[in-house]
């Protein structure tokens, strides 16, 4: 991680995606913490700075450190194990409106890769014309990154900035008998 100081706008950007990750609302949360929603809503603008003690209060009831609230990297989003991108394919798989498929690609006479992908015209499935959307300016940031196009930070805004908006998008768990 490179020694970046956050703006109060950038710390509360990942207050809110933390909230989000462990599935709080701004009120369960401002309950847990001893704020008014009001009071949660100024923190995750950045239009009031909070002191120390808060953000102890808010580290500890969202399960995330200080460093995480005051990084780059979304907080929450560590993979250390497999069993952590395997649940994240699991959660996707459970995800109502999106269909995963999985099909083997030749790439070569001994080579074969297996590749993820939802088709974006299967109307049915409500989301995977976003879903796609998203893979295809992922592809272009990730790659402008790599390349050199575009520095880091304006990759890690466009992240954040894309967490947001797909925060306004509610997605249900399938049911399953």
């Amino acid at each position: 991680m490179r020694n970046v100081i956050l703006t109060p706008e950038e710390i509360g950007i990942n207050i809110k995606l933390a909230r989000k990750r462990k599935g709080l609302s701004q009120s369960e949360f401002a309950d847990a913490i001893g704020k008014s929603v009001r009071t949660v809503q100024k923190y995750e603008s950045g239009d009031i700075n909070m002191p120390l003690e808060v953000l102890n209060k808010i580290t500890n009831e969202l399960d995330v450190s200080l460093e995480d609230l005051l990084s780059e990297e979304q907080p929450g989003t560590n993979i250390d194990t497999f069993a952590d991108i395997f649940s994240a394919i699991f959660a996707l798989e459970n995800a109502q409106g999106i269909k995963l498929e999985i099909e083997e690609v030749p790439v070569s006479d001994s080579r074969i890769v297996l590749a993820m992908y939802c088709d974006a015209m299967e109307y049915d499935f409500q989301y995977n014309k976003t879903f796609n959307d998203f893979l295809k300016e992922f592809r272009f940031y990730r790659e402008s990154r790599e390349n050199g196009t575009i520095p880091e930070d304006i990759y890690q805004a466009w992240v954040k900035k894309t967490l947001i908006a797909a925060d306004e998008l509610s997605v249900k768990s399938k049911q399953h008998s």
